[in-house]
């Protein structure tokens, strides 16, 4: 049961409870010059600019990409609207630039409204070739018949947002078909696909992932630099995306991914002149000798599920189900297949009897989300803070005849009580909602938390 503890934020009158009401619109890039999915770009010095739909405060954040064009100049902005970026390009390259894909994200509104990010993907003219344009056209022929084989019947959430993927594939049809390369081929499917707006769904070619959704920005709830400043006998890993320490009679770790294996890596001693290198057993070692356990993955945005399930394994005796998934049918044509995924006790098993407060928010995605899931079933444990983002597809690759790969989702996620995780999330069970400006200085929630343990205590 949701419980929601507002006596304590009350009684100490220090983290007060904001609900966002009336807030302005989030802004928009309304267009691009050269356009997304342009592939015939000129080449040499030219000026890439972006529009938005609102005035913006002036900040600038690009993600770092592989094939981020070279800059021939300052970015500057022409008006409140508009962006101007002096770059210099190059013949038959394919282009990315991806607006607020990483922290902090500065594209902001003038009212501070944070723009999602947003990606511009576009190639420049073509250098001869000894291909004829009529075996390029063949061969995306081909690929473009083989995509609609599993395409939309086989996309697990082809029907959630009420598309007509029939239509659409239809009225693309032909410019898919007459790309000149497999590159444009890949360009022109990734921008047909972004209508879908799922993270999970995605292109790959000649070794590049073409994303064909970002995750939003979000009202993050965390500030690691804070927790570091607050623990003893600090110790990190994995270039500082884990970090565990002691505060009092708590121990606590925070795993900010779970695309490392954490039992591959060396924690080694912030402070300790001797910098001594332990292991990740010999640190959840030490953890649990105390009666309280925080596991912080606020910033983990998902990777593989089998290093989350070796640590949520720790923590049980036996056998748990923690999440249900309907599979494709191939003689039904449905997804009806149904899956109930199940938590295995671990050899390396803690036997921990103390308290566990697992530390949750909207950042929280995808395969971690699935871990939050697997805690919510440890009986000494508790998921606190915000619901999560909500997303999960198990994308499976669908590699065409052209080079292409289509990353496609291929189950629909339940909770167990039978709660759609994908644009739901997954609710804590005891709820603080906070907001960005709450972990400016501070981290409102670890310091929300440790307060209802002592009280308890």
């Amino acid at each position: 049961m949701k419980e929601l503890f507002l006596s304590i934020v009350l009684i100490v009158m220090i983290y007060p409870i904001t609900i966002a009401q009336n807030l302005p619109a989030t802004p928009k890039l309304i267009s691009s010059v050269p356009a997304f999915g342009d592939c015939n770009v000129d080449t040499g010095a030219i000026d890439i600019i972006f529009k938005f739909d609102q005035d913006m405060n002036s900040g600038i954040t690009f993600g770092k990409t592989s094939n981020f064009p070279e800059l021939n100049g300052k970015p500057k902005w022409i008006d409140t609207k508009t962006l101007l970026l002096p770059v210099r390009l190059y013949p038959n390259k394919r282009y990315s630039l991806v607006l607020n894909n990483t922290y902090p994200m500065r594209f902001a509104s003038a009212l501070g409204m944070t723009l999602n990010p947003q990606e511009l993907l576009f190639q420049t003219k073509p250098d001869n070739s000894n291909v004829k344009p009529s075996q390029k056209s063949n061969l995306n022929i081909k690929a473009f018949q083989e995509f609609q084989t599993f395409f939309p019947k086989e996309y697990s959430y082809a029907s959630m947002r009420g598309i007509d993927w029939n239509v659409i594939l239809k009225k693309n049809r032909n410019e898919l078909e007459k790309a000149q390369s497999g590159s444009e081929f890949a360009i022109k499917l990734d921008r047909l696909l972004r209508i879908a707006e799922d993270p999970h769904l995605s292109i790959v070619f000649d070794g590049q992932l073409l994303p064909t959704k970002y995750l939003n920005a979000v009202e993050y709830n965390y500030n690691n630099k804070a927790v570091c400043g607050m623990l003893k006998d600090l110790k990190v890993a994995g270039n500082n995306s884990i970090f565990a320490g002691i505060i009092g009679n708590v121990g606590y770790i925070s795993i900010g991914s779970w695309t490392i294996d954490p039992n591959m890596l060396k924690y080694k001693a912030i402070g300790d002149t001797s910098n001594t290198e332990a292991s990740f057993d010999e640190v959840l070692t030490i953890l649990t000798k105390l009666p309280n356990l925080i596991v912080d993955v606020r910033s983990n945005s998902g990777g593989n599920e089998v290093f989350a399930k070796d640590f949520a394994s720790r923590f049980i005796n036996k056998s748990l189900p923690y999440e249900k998934v309907m599979n494709y049918n191939d003689k039904t044509c449905l997804f009806d297949i149904e899956h109930t995924k199940t938590l295995e006790p671990s050899t390396k098993q803690m036997n921990y009897t103390g308290k566990i407060y697992v530390l949750t928010g909207p950042s929280v995605f995808s395969s971690n989300e699935s871990f939050v899931l697997m805690m919510k079933q440890v009986q000494n444990a508790k998921l606190v803070g915000m619901k999560t983002y909500g997303g999960s597809g198990n994308p499976i690759p669908h590699k065409l005849s052209n080079g292409v790969i289509v990353n496609l989702p291929s189950w629909l996620a339940y909770t167990l009580d039978g709660k759609l995780i994908e644009g739901n999330g997954v609710e804590p069970d005891i709820e603080f909602k906070t907001t960005k400006k709450d972990f400016v200085t501070k981290d409102a929630l670890l310091e929300s938390v440790l307060m209802m343990i002592n009280k308890k205590d």
